[in-house]
């Protein structure tokens, strides 16, 4: 007798009713963008994911600080978030460049440290950490506020997450107001639409009153590298140090107070993928060749630059002139550089 095997589900009726998706010129403005969007610059899920945690829950914090200061009965204590988020999504309030911005480098940032720890199998000891136990009293105190920041700044899961003080003022004005905006749409039956924008409004400029830029992470790892800097101590042994513990951000912020350049100018093009703007911020610090290769050696894969002779060449034959052009126009202010790009003009950009 032949055994016979088990019947392959069939799948329940319910599920083979579910609509298919939308098809024809209702779809078409969307697909032609993501259809021919640059696969090198495409967000991985992974990327997708953990951004999308990190914004959900940026939201969520901010809308729950909003219902804290409405009276009790003016919205369910059953708000459904995602219903909230999904309604300021599909209008375009959450594509806010600061925010974006924000998101992206977090995202980054722990993809490279998450990935470099699985490498090694191992934890590899935090650079700021010995610093709280510094002789220089300033250095201490900064590096316990960097940790109490880091550690703010994940959820019960350990993953990775972003707080208002952490955007800059204009975005966190743009946010804080799109999520009072939409909360507007909630109000009580009894409350008048002129009412409700009203105390809506006064609500949100409560919360940004709270805004405090000095509280951001960045800002906290800025002054902590400032303060290490004052003692004479950001030097390449603290690069490398951070090289091999995988804090990539440790790393910009140093070569920052190198090149007296903004953090956040400094990251995004160690961060860039592109190997010209790495090495040429790594001559704008004044690296040397060997953190160069110590380096590619390390996080070359995870930063998208390869690890092989053509980059070292590349940092080599960086003409001075090159360089110091480099320097100037990653000072020049962000907005001015869009203005001039728009234009046509620009110098030092590294693909010229």
């Amino acid at each position: 007798m032949m055994p016979e095997e088990w019947p392959i589900r069939t799948p329940p009726e319910r599920e083979s009713r579910l609509p298919a998706l939308a098809a024809g010129s209702d779809r078409l403005s969307t697909v032609r963008r993501d259809f021919f969007l640059d696969p090198a610059h495409r967000l991985t899920e992974q990327e997708r994911a953990l951004m999308t945690a990190m914004l959900n829950r940026l939201v969520e914090d901010v809308a729950s600080e909003i219902q804290v200061l409405l009276p009790q009965e003016w919205l369910p204590a059953n708000e459904d978030p995602e219903e909230m988020i999904q309604r300021l999504w599909h209008v375009g309030l959450l594509e806010e460049e600061g925010l974006v911005s924000l998101l992206l480098r977090r995202a980054d940032q722990e993809r490279i440290s998450t990935a470099f720890q699985a490498r090694h199998r191992a934890h590899r000891a935090s650079v700021v950490q010995p610093m709280v136990s510094s002789r220089n009293a300033d250095v201490a105190a900064a590096a316990m506020a960097v940790l109490v920041a880091r550690g703010r700044r994940r959820d019960r899961y350990g993953q990775p997450t972003v707080e208002l003080d952490d955007l800059p003022a204009p975005s966190a004005s743009r946010l804080v107001h799109a999520v009072a905006a939409v909360l507007c749409e909630r109000k009580p039956v009894a409350v008048s639409a002129s009412e409700a924008e009203t105390r809506l409004c006064e609500v949100a400029a409560l919360i940004l009153a709270r805004h405090d830029s000095a509280k951001a992470l960045d800002r906290l790892l800025a002054a902590l590298l400032e303060g290490v800097e004052r003692a004479g101590l950001v030097d390449e042994q603290l690069m490398k140090s951070a090289i091999d513990a995988g804090e990539i951000d440790v790393l910009g912020h140093a070569l920052a107070v190198r090149s007296s350049l903004d953090p956040i100018t400094v990251l995004a093009e160690l961060l860039s993928g592109d190997c010209k703007r790495a090495m040429l911020i790594l001559r704008v610090a004044a690296a040397s060749r060997e953190l160069a290769s110590y380096l590619l050696a390390a996080l070359g894969d995870l930063l998208g630059i390869p690890a092989d002779v053509h980059a070292l060449s590349l940092f080599d034959s960086l003409p001075s002139d090159r360089v110091e052009a480099r320097r100037s126009w990653l000072g020049v202010d962000p907005v001015f550089q869009q203005a001039l790009r728009a234009l046509g003009h620009g110098h030092g950009n590294g693909n010229d």
